[in-house]
């Protein structure tokens, strides 16, 4: 996770903690500086309106023999998160940081009362968004949604990964996901206030 670097020990010891904060989750994705190969997740709550992240080590894997990392959701409590580290990015040498996988958004629809959040590498100017957000309306058409979803994410991966291509519609995605029950959010930063917000707006539907 660390060998790229000559001092490690601010994320040790950030990564040796039962909670962290979204500043922290911003070091530990920062291109160069963070972590590499392995997904971190966990569970988070807002407090005081901040919010608060919970590391599940248990959950997290590395397959060895492609190298590509993954993790278990941790469903325990209603804020459900996972890390993508910043070398798994579409283009990490030109601040293109990743996305979300058809299964990140997919998992809303069996789950309508959580709320996902991905995190992605930071850097200063990025291409496309750093934290994704997506949670699913109580009364959702699951075929329906899957469908779009699947449509929507192929998409997505075709332009940015096949083509290098950012300029991707994001407001027509949220658009077009709110139509069948499926809330969609980007931010651009590790914005805490922003995200604070829309998980607040969320919870109380």
């Amino acid at each position: 996770m660390t060998i790229h670097l000559k001092d490690n020990s601010k994320l040790k010891n950030i990564i040796m903690k039962k909670k962290i904060t979204l500043q922290e989750m911003k070091l530990l994705s920062t291109k160069c500086c963070g972590i590499v190969n392995l997904e971190l997740t966990g569970s988070g709550e807002v407090k005081d309106n901040k919010l608060i992240l919970y590391l599940n080590n248990k959950n997290i894997f590395l397959n060895l023999r492609n190298k590509i990392p993954n993790a278990d959701a941790d469903l325990s409590r209603r804020l459900v998160w996972h890390m993508h580290p910043w070398n798994i990015s579409v283009d990490h040498e030109d601040d293109a940081p990743s996305f979300f996988s058809y299964e990140d958004i997919r998992i809303s629809v069996n789950f309508p009362k959580k709320i996902f959040i991905i995190f992605n590498m930071h850097v200063k100017n990025p291409k496309i968004p750093v934290i994704y957000v997506v949670t699913a309306e109580d009364d959702i058409k699951k075929n329906k949604a899957k469908q779009v979803i699947e449509e929507m994410y192929s998409e997505v991966y075709e332009k940015l990964v096949d083509h290098k291509n950012y300029n991707i519609n994001l407001p027509r995605i949220k658009s077009r996901l709110r139509e069948v029950g499926v809330r969609f959010y980007y931010l651009m930063r590790y914005d805490e206030r922003s995200l604070v917000k829309i998980i607040m707006d969320n919870c109380h539907r």
